[in-house]
């Protein structure tokens, strides 16, 4: 989602010329935190703008383009710039610009636990639970049974199938 201070840096490049685009990289089912799938999201919507840029927005048949992101948007690129090469060999991205970089999930969730931002938790455990059905499971059986009902709801609520 685009915060207000995203519209800051994407507004200071556009007055540049530059063109921008973004990906729904946790695709349509809301799968925050799962890598592989931010990665190759990104990578595909490089590769839809390179194909319909051109004709459709005069853009450069080889112009140079870079990926950029921040937070869950750093998780995306990050993935991106480590899969191209086997995933994406044929895009020449110029580089890649990370900050607030989650680099550990384990080490995230440990650090929230109990603290002011531990509904983030969810988030991740909700978009890992969508993309992989073994952690649904264990989830389902590790959730204390109060709890269940109560996350699963909310799941259905924020994240609907």
């Amino acid at each position: 989602m685009t915060q207000p201070m995203d519209l800051a840096f994407l507004s200071a490049s556009l007055t540049q010329g530059w063109y921008i685009m973004t990906a729904d990289y946790e695709s349509p089912a809301a799968q925050f935190a799962v890598g592989r799938l931010s990665g190759h999201a990104t990578l595909d919507s490089i590769r839809v703008a390179l194909t319909h840029g051109p004709s459709s927005h005069n853009l450069s048949t080889h112009p140079n383009y870079a990926m950029w992101g921040y937070s869950g948007g750093a998780l995306a690129v990050s993935w991106a710039a480590a899969l191209q090469p086997s995933y994406a060999p044929e895009l020449a991205i110029s580089g890649a610009a990370v900050g607030g970089l989650i680099p550990n999930l384990t080490s995230v969730i440990e650090t929230i636990n109990m603290g002011p931002f531990s509904s983030a938790a969810f988030v991740i455990f909700i978009g890992l639970a969508k993309a992989y059905p073994p952690f649904a499971t264990w989830l389902e059986f590790a959730l204390k049974t109060y709890l269940k009902e109560v996350f699963f709801r909310r799941e259905r609520e924020l994240c609907p199938r």
